[in-house]
């Protein structure tokens, strides 16, 4: 994924991200760390993912992945295009904190990409 900075500047950013299914079998995001590759924090994330998936009781499909990236991306097109409208914006971002991260199923460890140390993982909504 690349990201434009302060400047115009473009970076290279990673996505990490990690599933569940909750109680009705919807996918849920759990973690969502972006940030420029080599991170410690991404490699921090990498391992508590690891960990989580090997305690998982059932596994996410590749389909089922692929199908929650779409409605990810489109949500995210969807804030874009409320450019100028701060409070539509966070309607909508609300919206798609609220259907498509797993707050409801447990902790999510969320960190945007040019979170620093004292901002690093967003635990709560």
């Amino acid at each position: 994924v690349f990201y434009q900075g302060e400047g115009g500047l473009q970076l290279r950013a990673e996505i990490l991200t990690g599933f569940v299914l909750d109680d009705r079998g919807s996918l849920r995001l759990r973690l969502h760390h972006s940030g420029f590759p080599g991170a410690k924090a991404a490699r921090q994330a990498r391992e508590e993912l690891a960990a989580e998936a090997m305690a998982s009781e059932e596994p996410v499909t590749l389909k089922q992945i692929e199908h929650y990236q779409g409605l990810w991306a489109d949500e995210i097109v969807k804030i874009g295009e409320a450019d100028g409208n701060t409070s539509l914006a966070r309607e909508r971002a609300k919206r798609m904190v609220d259907t498509l991260y797993g707050y409801s199923e447990g902790p999510v460890l969320f960190k945007p990409t040019e979170a620093n140390e004292a901002t690093r993982f967003r635990l709560t909504r």
